[in-house]
């Protein structure tokens, strides 16, 4: 485990620290990337586009997918991609395509099948990406006919089992594309969800001003909440983990349209016009 504490930052208007607030224990995250291509005994590699994988002596195509299309888990052991299927019949014997059902498709390097499911919702998905080594995640797109919103998805990778269903806006995506952030709820009443799971509150809801705003590496989130009338900066260090929470109260002037919240550092968090043109700023600093 690693600590953080809470530090005063001098700022325009205020001092960015709210009294007594206590050390926090945040998880370490740490992570290692692999080789998205390559396997214990298969080895994925490119012909122009077209991915190939070889063992040995053996070289062979993998097939109807493309370079582009394939989005690779973070072991890098398998990858998936979305094709959207076309109905036969006498349409189609007409020479008239039918639009189909999308599936998500999930091989591992040599190409084999290791999953086919359908999508939650007619229409295709965006933003494919494997939330870590077994869930898969995208973003449903609206149907206006039945009212319904922009949806994130999560899928269990090898049943295809959906994890979670989620409606929402202000969908943002964290640097590396693996994790997505957004509001639930109407306003007033909302939720802060990554990955289709309420991060903040961590129970209840809440009034939530302006977008989240991801750290560099990922794993923190800052919003400014307002749910009982008096605004605070909120900073979830590891936004997995509610033990490294940090908040701090901030004057109303701090809310001004045209200004909004920027992360200036891995540890220091600023309300401004700009990372470098703050109107209030906090920081804390990780004490291991």
């Amino acid at each position: 485990m690693k600590r953080v504490r809470a530090l005063c930052i001098g700022s325009v208007v205020a001092i960015g620290c709210a009294a007594g607030v206590p050390e926090m224990k945040v998880a370490s995250s740490s992570s290692r990337e692999v080789a998205r291509t390559r396997a214990p005994d298969v080895e994925l590699f490119f012909k122009g586009d077209q991915p190939w994988a070889r063992r040995g002596g053996e070289e062979w195509s993998l097939g109807d997918v493309h370079k582009d299309e394939m989005v690779f888990s973070p072991d890098g052991k398998r990858f998936a991609y979305v094709r959207q299927k076309t109905v036969a019949g006498a349409q189609a014997a007409a020479g008239k395509g039918v639009a189909g059902s999308a599936r998500v498709l999930v091989r591992n390097l040599a190409g084999d099948p290791v999953n086919d499911f359908s999508v939650y919702r007619p229409g295709t998905p965006d933003a494919l990406s494997w939330l870590d080594n077994r869930r898969l995640g995208y973003l449903a797109p609206a149907d206006p006919v039945r009212k319904l919103g922009n949806t994130f998805v999560v899928h269990d990778a090898d049943t295809g089992e959906v994890l979670a269903a989620r409606s929402g806006q202000d969908f943002t995506w964290d640097p590396r594309h693996r994790h997505v952030a957004f509001l639930s709820g109407k306003a007033g009443q909302q939720q802060l969800v990554v990955d289709g799971k309420n991060v903040w509150p961590r129970a209840g809801v809440t009034k939530i001003h302006g977008d989240p705003v991801w750290s560099s590496d990922g794993h923190g989130i800052a919003i400014v909440d307002e749910g009982n009338g008096s605004p605070r900066l909120v900073v979830m260090v590891e936004w997995a983990d509610s033990q490294g929470d940090l908040t701090w109260p901030v004057p109303r002037d701090a809310l001004a349209p045209g200004l909004r919240v920027y992360w200036a550092s891995d540890s220091k968090v600023v309300i401004g016009e700009s990372a470098l043109k703050p109107k209030f700023a906090a920081g804390w600093e990780r004490l291991q």
